[in-house]
């Protein structure tokens, strides 16, 4: 079990209700997809949805990990969903 605390959205849900503000390297190098949810519209919470095997987590995008690591994967072209809505 881990121990680092995760919001996992769940496949039903279109929007994330929580986030985790810390988030483990060894989780983001096992990312195989990201999308960003923008605070409008039908999600009142800003969150970077990250695609790990069948999970969807949510972590706050004002973590400076998932900053650098999003710089990192904008430069190797990682395939980015649109925002949420």
């Amino acid at each position: 079990m881990t121990s680092w605390p995760r919001a996992i959205l769940p496949i039903a849900s279109s929007c994330c209700t929580a986030v985790s503000h810390h988030v483990p390297r060894r989780l983001l190098d096992r990312v195989s997809a990201c999308r960003l949810q923008r605070a409008d519209g039908d999600c009142d919470l800003a969150a970077v949805i990250l695609h790990v095997k069948d999970r969807r987590i949510c972590v706050s995008p004002h973590s400076h990990a998932v900053k650098q690591w999003m710089r990192k994967q904008a430069a190797k072209n990682m395939p980015t969903a649109t925002f949420a809505t």
